[in-house]
């Protein structure tokens, strides 16, 4: 199987099956790959027997992650990067009505995600957004840092390409191809 047929199989949009070709073919060089050398690439590519997507979850990754990017090991444009994610993961997971529990703090929301997992968020980074805040509270940082580990990150990023990917997918309707992609024969005529 190709690179291109398995990502096609987990019904993301383009740019995240872009995006996670960089991460199976473990090449930094494919990180901001348009999206006609992704098609040309990846068609040709057979899919690496090493990759599998790890059984974990997301928030729970999340949260670790959270702890990994506020220690003194972690490179500054992977911790920008997941700030960057964690932002749209909780703004989707606000849309599906997944976050409850909003209470202001400060310059900050802190936010309850399905229950158990809890964040903050810049308020900013929220505007916009239809959501009810039950309160004010005093801010509480956890202040909790562990060392950076690359395969934790890594799996974080796998995960976040499908849930983001996905979600785009299926609730906002991405096209899976851009109109200008050349499709292959097999596909035109399906």
């Amino acid at each position: 199987m190709t690179v291109y047929d398995y990502l096609k199989s987990l019904k993301m949009d383009f740019t995240s099956m872009a995006r996670l070709f960089g991460i199976i073919t473990n090449d930094n060089s494919y990180e901001n790959l348009t999206f006609e050398n992704y098609i040309t690439k990846s068609r040709k590519m057979e899919m690496p027997k090493r990759f599998m997507i790890p059984q974990k979850n997301l928030l729970d990754l999340m949260t670790t992650i959270n702890k990994m990017v506020k220690h003194e090991s972690c490179p500054n444009n992977l911790r920008n990067r997941f700030y960057n994610q964690k932002k749209t993961i909780i703004r989707y997971m606000l849309r599906d009505g997944r976050v409850s529990d909003i209470y202001g703090q400060g310059d900050y929301y802190a936010l309850i995600i399905d229950g158990k997992y809890s964040f903050h968020q810049p308020r900013p980074f929220l505007n916009h957004l239809n959501f009810e805040v039950k309160g004010e509270q005093e801010y509480k940082s956890d202040g909790i840092s562990i060392p950076f580990d690359e395969k934790t990150y890594t799996d974080f990023q796998v995960l976040y390409y499908i849930y983001t990917g996905q979600f785009r997918q299926s609730r906002e309707g991405y096209p899976k191809c851009p109109r200008w992609a050349k499709k292959s024969k097999k596909e035109a005529n399906s």
